[in-house]
């Protein structure tokens, strides 16, 4: 199984708005499967409350459109 969590679920700047969010990477973090986070939001998150995940990255958009089949100009330009 691989789970995907891209973008915070919520407003999570702000105290007692992050529990959603907190809840559903929590969850996912304690399943079996691979675990794959994207976004800065998230991130921040995923390191301020220590939970572990698998792949961990910055690029919210970027970790959506790979796996499904989009092109990254960033690996276009390297070919």
């Amino acid at each position: 199984d691989v789970n995907v969590f891209n973008g915070p679920a919520g407003r999570i700047e702000s105290a007692g708005f992050e529990y959603g969010t907190e809840s559903l990477l929590k969850t996912m973090a304690s399943s079996n499967g691979y675990s794959v986070v994207g976004g800065g939001h998230s991130a921040i998150l995923v390191r301020t409350l220590g939970i572990d995940i698998s792949h961990l990255s910055s690029g919210g958009g970027a970790c959506i459109e790979y796996p499904s089949g989009g092109r990254l100009p960033g690996i276009e330009a390297l070919k």
